[in-house]
C-alpha cells in the first residue's frame, strides 16, 4: 500500500516557544524550538522522554540536579555539531544564563520490562547521591558512580559520545541519539544539508523498531520535500512520517537544518 505524501506542519508560537504536537501518533509527541535570552527558569517535561538540543548559542544548562555551564559553540544550526541533554520523565530542566535556542522533542516512553531484583529497579535512579561529587551509590555493583550513568538520570551529550554517519553523497548526520543510548523509546539524528545533494535519513533499524518518525526543518534559502517547496519564511516546519518512506530532503538554495525523531519501543525495553 503506498505511503501518504507526508504534510508539512506550522509550529504554533506562544512566547518565546514554536511548538508542534502529534496527536495522533501513537509514540511522537511534542517537537518545540525555545529562544533563550537570559534565564528560562525551571521547565518542566511531561510524562515522556526527552531530548533538549543547544540549536544555536552557548548556554548554562541544568536538569533535575546535574548542571553544565557553557554549553553549545555553534553560532547557527546549520554550522557545527550538536551539543544535547537527554530529560527522562517529569525532569525539571533548563537554561540558568546564555543566549540562542533550545530544540526540544518528547515521545512518550515504552513500560519498562519486569525486574525481579529489587536491587536493579533502586540502580535505575541514583541512589544516596554524594553531595558535590557527582557520584551515586549503584547497589548492583556495591559501587559509587557517575550519577549521569543511571538509566533514569539526565545526561549531557557531547561530540565526543555522537556517532558521525556518512552518507554518499556526502551529507553527515548526527547520531544524537542511537538504539545503543540508554532511552527506551527515543532516538535522533540531525543534519546540515549540502546542496544540490538529495537526503533521505536512514532509520536506525531495530525489530519492531522505530514505528514513527518526524522531522523538523529550518530553512533559509530553498527546500524541497518529495519535490514540495518549504516556504522560505524564516517559520520552521514539522511533519511526521513513516520510517519505512521517509521524504527525500533537497537543498537548492541557501542553508537548511534538519532533525529527525524516532520513535517506538526499542527491544531492550
Amino acid at each position: 500500500m503506498p505511503h501518504a505524501a507526508p504534510t508539512l506542519l506550522v509550529p504554533t508560537r506562544e512566547g518565546r516557544e514554536s511548538a508542534c504536537t502529534f496527536p495522533s501518533s501513537a509514540w511522537l509527541q511534542r517537537i518545540a524550538r525555545i529562544d533563550v535570552h537570559g534565564d528560562t527558569g525551571t521547565l518542566r517535561t511531561a510524562d515522556a522522554e526527552s531530548v533538549a538540543i543547544v540549536l544555536h548559542g552557548t548556554l548554562d544548562l541544568f536538569a533535575g540536579g546535574s548542571a553544565w555551564a557553557r554549553r553549545g559553540a555553534r553560532t547557527t544550526p546549520f554550522d557545527g555539531r550538536p551539543v544535547a541533554v537527554y530529560l527522562p520523565p517529569l525532569t525539571p530542566y533548563g537554561s540558568s544564563d546564555g543566549d540562542g535556542a533550545l530544540l526540544f522533542a518528547s515521545v512518550r516512553q515504552p513500560p519498562i520490562r519486569s525486574i525481579a531484583d529489587g536491587r536493579e529497579a533502586l540502580a535505575r535512579k541514583p541512589l544516596l547521591p554524594l553531595l558535590g561529587s557527582g557520584k551515586a551509590f549503584d547497589p548492583t555493583s556495591g559501587e559509587w558512580r557517575p550519577r549521569e550513568t543511571f538509566p533514569d538520570s539526565p545526561e549531557a551529550i557531547l561530540p565526543r559520545r555522537i556517532a558521525r554517519l556518512a552518507t554518499p553523497g556526502g551529507t553527515v548526520v548526527e547520531r544524537v541519539l542511537g538504539l545503543d543510548y540508554k532511552s527506551r523509546g527515543l532516538c535522533v539524528d540531525e543534519t546540515s544539508l549540502v546542496r544540490g545533494v538529495p537526503l533521505r535519513f536512514v532509520p536506525p533499524h531495530a525489530p519492531g523498531y522505530p514505528s514513527e518518525a518526524a522531522l523538523w526543518l529550518e530553512v533559509d534559502g530553498e527546500l524541497t520535500v518529495d519535490g514540495a517547496l518549504v516556504p522560505s519564511d524564516g517559520v520552521p516546519r514539522a511533519l511526521a512520517c513513516s520510517p519505512d518512506a521517509m521524504p527525500e530532503l533537497r537543498l537548492e538554495r541557501g542553508r537548511a537544518y534538519a532533525l529527525v525523531v524516532w520513535a517506538g519501543a526499542k527491544p531492550a525495553t
